[in-house]
């Protein structure tokens, strides 16, 4: 991309350091590149023109931090489960809890849910040992078949991570609970009396979500509950009128706290900012990293520089492992982070003719020649 004509110039067959610097041998009064943080091509660029001034992205900056940050608290993940945030509804309202408890599972189902996890934990073991016997993460991910992204979670995970409950979902009966409500207050209690009802007024799905509504609310079995029945039907009620409606919360995932911290505070609302508070009291990690991310942060989007060495020498001394291996990266790439602190340039347009491209690869149906990609990608340009 020519950066300041702002068109596409040349489609490289592919990313290899030795084909960018191929070509950037023809270009010797070249004087400044933009890129992202690929050591490929950081490599093409030393060997092909070692004379120009290097640009980091800046959006790949704040990407790289957020993604340390998360896999330092991924790290904490035992420390930080009792974080919970208030689930929302699809209005924007908080709701009660009793509204999205799911329905109880099988027996199937709990036996599957049970493998599934003692497949996942019997993986989390073996990389740990693995690792613990000095393989690199690399060969882990070849000698067992697994992704590098898991490989990394499982290796700075301090323990098990368990999957997180996901947040209540939009519904189709969502529209009609409200009518719902209040028939029940009006006292029809017969839920396949409430379905049928609904369904005249549109409701498109089967009975049993409306059973399940029902269910949740019932303080006694139902009208309709056969007689041998009611015994079993009213231990399983009485637990409704036991439990009092509070309001949904949902854990702070590792991802939505990663997110939090490198956030700006004033766009924060009171319940992520109370979050954070706590997630700081309860880990070490996140109190010695916050103030690191939020300084690096707000120097790439003002575009302030003269902290970089500072911020270097606190991040590389701070003792969260997983954080100082990101600062001596940066320390390794200095010159071209401090340009992309002072330099107006980044790789947007970039990306976005990145996105082109792949609309007309698609459009050719992934078979059409390399030739004939870059006439088209180039012509209109």
């Amino acid at each position: 991309m020519d950066l300041e004509r702002h068109r596409p110039i040349e489609l490289l067959e592919d990313r290899s350091a030795e084909t960018l610097a191929a070509w950037l041998r023809g270009y010797p009064k070249l004087r400044i590149i933009g890129r992202d943080r690929s050591t490929e091509y950081e490599r093409g660029i030393e060997q092909g023109a070692p004379q120009v001034v290097e640009v980091l992205d800046r959006w790949h900056l704040l990407k790289n931090l957020r993604q340390s940050t998360e896999r330092v608290l991924e790290g904490n993940s035992a420390a930080l489960s009792g974080i919970t945030l208030p689930a929302k509804s699809g209005s924007g309202e908080e709701v009660a809890l009793m509204e999205h408890t799911p329905a109880p599972r099988s027996s199937k189902e709990q036996a599957a849910s049970a493998a599934s996890r003692a497949k996942l934990l019997g993986r989390y073991r073996k990389v740990k040992k693995l690792h613990e016997q000095g393989m690199s993460m690399l060969a882990i991910c070849r000698a067992l078949g697994m992704s590098r992204g898991a490989v990394r979670r499982y290796v700075h995970a301090d323990s098990f991570p368990e999957r997180p409950r996901h947040p209540p979902q939009e519904s189709m009966l969502d529209p009609f609970k409200p009518y719902l409500a209040k028939r029940w207050e009006e006292g029809s209690h017969v839920a396949m009396q409430l379905w049928r009802e609904i369904k005249e007024q549109g409701y498109p799905g089967a009975p049993g979500r409306v059973l399940q509504w029902a269910r949740q609310r019932r303080r006694e079995p139902a009208p309709t509950t056969p007689g041998r029945y009611v015994d079993s039907m009213r231990k399983k009620t009485s637990k409704n009128s036991k439990s009092s409606p509070r309001k949904a919360s949902r854990p702070l995932s590792s991802r939505r706290l990663a997110w939090i911290m490198v956030g700006e505070a004033e766009h924060l609302s009171s319940e992520e900012r109370h979050a954070l508070q706590r997630a700081i009291e309860a880990c070490a990690d996140v109190a010695a990293i916050h103030p690191l991310v939020q300084k690096f942060s707000n120097m790439v989007l003002s575009r302030e520089a003269g902290g970089l060495e500072e911020w270097l020498g606190r991040s590389l001394s701070c003792g969260v492992k997983g954080f100082e291996t990101f600062a001596m990266g940066l320390k390794r790439e200095q010159p071209a982070v401090e340009a992309a602190l002072t330099l107006p340039y980044s790789n947007g347009q970039t990306e976005g003719q990145v996105n082109r491209l792949k609309t007309i690869k698609r459009q050719m149906y992934g078979r059409a020649s390399f030739g004939l990609l870059r006439r088209r990608f180039l012509g209109v340009a």
